[in-house]
């Protein structure tokens, strides 16, 4: 399930970039930004890597469903903590702070995802919320130290996910 809403959100962003050049290759990738040996992954240079760096329930909305009407319970509202860096090398530093520019104007111009909109999103979910999370220097350096990697031009997301209930 989480696989499938960064998967929606990644495709949705490299279609946007598609359409706005001739560039073929994918701008965003889904990914961590160091490999389990501490290294830096080859495959994230020049790219806008896009990583999750928290899950949580919502649990405000579990209060609001009634278990009884729901034939397998309540349904999941999650949170995802979606972390967007522009990794590039020195010499398109500023081609990769004008893709986290762009990915920011595209979530602020479309904060809301839902299948009246997006009919090719995915079927468990009924929408999804995209909220920009401000974040004070030591708490976006705790981040970083936490992933082990070299601070970069970044901004966090918080993605609400509203799951579809099945009766």
């Amino acid at each position: 399930m989480i696989s499938k809403a960064i998967q929606f959100i990644t495709n949705h962003l490299n279609e946007y970039f598609k359409g706005q050049s001739a560039i073929a290759e994918d701008t965003v990738i889904a990914s961590s930004l160091m490999n389990l040996d501490g290294s830096i992954s080859d495959t994230i240079e020049n790219k806008i890597v896009l990583s999750v760096i928290n899950i949580e329930e919502e649990k405000s909305m579990r209060n609001s469903i009634d278990p009884a009407k729901s034939f397998h319970g309540t349904p999941l509202h999650l949170n995802l903590y979606l972390l967007l860096t522009a990794n590039y090398i020195s010499e398109n530093y500023a081609e990769g702070l004008k893709n986290l520019s762009e990915i920011m104007s595209v979530f602020e111009r479309t904060p809301l995802f839902d299948r009246q909109n997006f009919p090719g999103m995915p079927v468990e979910f009924s929408r999804m919320t995209l909220e920009i999370k401000n974040l004070s220097l030591e708490d976006m350096g705790a981040i970083w130290s936490a992933i082990g990697a070299k601070h970069q031009p970044s901004v966090l997301y918080k993605v609400r996910i509203a799951m579809l209930q099945k009766n």
